[in-house]
């Protein structure tokens, strides 16, 4: 019985369409994930940036006379 429908035009017509249906839902799928991934990868760049960033402030505040510095670039009275 189910064969005979399949065999109707109908029932080909609603085979296709559920095939179609289908591709598209796994194609938004993987197209989802795509940019998931791109979002993250993204995200661990901007990440790397700011920890370089970081690393050359800290690296400045340790060197001699970064007290002094910041006091006669921000303070005017002292």
């Amino acid at each position: 019985m189910i064969l005979a429908f399949l065999a109707t035009r109908l029932g080909r017509g609603l085979v296709v369409g559920f095939a179609l249906v289908m591709a598209l839902i796994v194609n938004n799928s993987h197209q989802r994930s795509i940019g998931a991934s791109n979002v993250l990868v993204a995200s661990k760049e901007q990440g790397a940036k700011a920890n370089a960033k970081n690393e050359t402030v800290r690296a400045a505040a340790e060197r001699p006379g970064a007290a002094d510095r910041v006091r006669s670039r921000f303070c005017r009275d002292c």
